[in-house]
């Protein structure tokens, strides 16, 4: 299966996860604020509770071969389900598309980051009176910097990746060459060794010959 894009970067996720918390739970505390303490406000609370917990198995589930698909489809069903309940939660779109992107391969995640963008521009419309361009453009301009900004850290990530493995493969050609001047260098002393002996074995037996003929005479 093709990875998403930035599958790579695991830093990015720690500080995914502690913005859509820091979201989650200010978008809470407004909803309570600005609603009574009914059904419909349990229910929307729940929904954070277990967009939460769902998001923050993605790590769990990154080298299955389905569960990543798997994940995003639970994770965008909560975040539009509470979105369209509580427009507020829109904010909590930022890193639920960025996971998105960082798991689906790259035109299925800009595909969903479109239909994200248009359940926020319907939910915020629904909580203005009068036609406000801004929660329309709002939401575009948001996805844009998202989706470019993503694929200027994938260039980066791939750069540096390409830059790893030229390294890799430069220390590898490095550690044979090396291996090959040791064996080199350890014929040439057995090579020595062999000569020298051999040198010695007939200076022996010339001395010994030598000895043989004066004997003789």
């Amino acid at each position: 299966m093709q990875e998403g894009i930035l599958a790579p970067v695991a830093r990015l996720d720690r500080w995914l996860d502690g913005v859509l918390l820091v979201l989650l739970v200010t978008c809470s505390v407004r909803y309570l604020l600005r609603h009574d303490l009914d059904v419909t406000a349990v229910l929307v609370l729940g929904g954070a509770l277990v967009l939460g917990a769902a998001y923050s198995t993605r790590r769990l589930v990154a080298d299955r071969e389905v569960w990543p698909m798997v994940w995003v489809g639970v994770v965008v069903v909560l975040w539009v389900a509470l979105t369209l309940v509580a427009p507020s939660f829109a904010w909590t779109a930022v890193p639920v598309a960025f996971a998105v992107l960082q798991v689906l391969p790259f035109p299925y995640a800009v595909t969903l980051v479109v239909v994200m963008t248009a359940v926020v521009s319907a939910a915020w419309s629904r909580i203005t009176d009068d036609l406000d361009p801004t929660v329309f453009v709002g939401p575009v301009g948001i996805a844009l910097v998202t989706v470019l900004s993503y694929r200027a850290l994938e260039r980066e990530a791939r750069t540096r990746q390409a830059l790893i493995d030229e390294l890799t493969e430069a220390q590898a050609d490095l550690v044979a060459a090396q291996r090959r001047s040791g064996a080199l260098a350890e014929r040439t002393r057995l090579s020595r060794e062999i000569h020298d002996s051999v040198g010695q074995g007939l200076s022996s037996i010339t001395l010994l010959l030598g000895a043989a003929e004066q004997d003789w005479d």
